[in-house]
């Protein structure tokens, strides 16, 4: 290939690409802007064992066991709210010394949660008009059945037990705490099913939206090494952008390649003497 026609493809692959980022880059813009963000937000973490919200007393208690043969048996925390109760069981009486409710902190947790939005900007105006209305969740994890009160207690994780109690604000008064108890595998295919999720756990995109908050509270009172280990975020956003993506990084490639050989075509090819 001559340098002219060396130069004139550079030059045609660098307008090219141009054109695709030109084209590509807003339409990637557009995608992730309108992508669909249906998730959790981690308002507050409460650490007081005793609060006051909305004017409504919540108190965490630790209580002993009661009667006269409690061999075996661990402590309680116990949970008020509006009149009613929840007991969750200690794991083991081991605590770590730290204030209020942090020293259950590795297993137990009460967090503030609000719902997310369809899309970015109605996420944006809701907040803007007061906010989605935040809800309590006490969450407590448990190991697999038969570790309990062992060292290998962090063992099995998919056979870890998740016990939540929606804490309601107001118009339940019939069910001021609201439980549900599930293994760490169906509550976290409520994010993002993987490879190896069991069927029966796979939920149905109602469910996801009426629970996920669950995997929110959940990766509170789990330690961080112990979530799952592909990337929850960027998947899901991978698939948001389709082929805005590939487009834009073929144009970006394009553009470099085209450089290049408008900079190859201008350099002067060495004459070689012949004997």
């Amino acid at each position: 290939m001559n340098n002219r026609r060396q130069f004139q493809l550079g030059l045609a692959l660098a307008i090219l690409g141009a054109i695709g980022l030109a084209v590509s880059i807003p339409w990637l813009v557009s995608r992730l802007r309108h992508r669909n963000i249906t998730t959790m937000r981690l308002v507050a973490q409460i650490e007081e064992p005793n609060v006051l919200v909305n004017g409504e007393p919540l108190l965490v208690e630790r209580v002993p066991p009661e009667g006269e043969d409690v061999g075996g048996q661990r402590p309680v925390l116990r949970l008020h709210w509006r009149g009613a109760t929840h007991d969750f069981p200690m794991i083991d009486d081991n605590v770590m010394f730290e204030p209020g409710l942090k020293k259950y902190g590795y297993w137990f947790g009460v967090v503030v949660l609000a719902d997310g939005a369809a899309t970015e900007e109605e996420f944006e105006r809701m907040w803007s008009m007061g906010g989605p209305e935040p809800f309590l969740v006490a969450v407590a994890r448990y190991p697999a059945q038969g570790y309990e009160g062992t060292p290998w207690n962090e063992v099995r994780r998919q056979e870890w037990i998740y016990e939540f109690a929606r804490l309601h604000l107001d118009g339940h008064e019939d069910e001021p705490i609201e439980i549900a108890r599930k293994p760490y595998e169906q509550v976290d295919a409520l994010f993002l099913p993987g490879k190896y999720t069991d069927k029966k756990y796979l939920p149905t995109p109602e469910e996801r939206e009426r629970d996920l908050w669950q995997y929110y509270a959940m990766n509170y009172v789990t330690p961080p090494g112990q979530i799952r280990g592909r990337n929850k975020v960027i998947d899901p956003l991978m698939r948001e952008m389709g082929l805005a993506w590939p487009a834009a990084g073929t144009s970006i490639l394009a553009i470099m390649l085209g450089i290049l050989l408008v900079a190859m075509s201008r350099r002067e090819r060495a004459e070689l003497p012949l004997d």
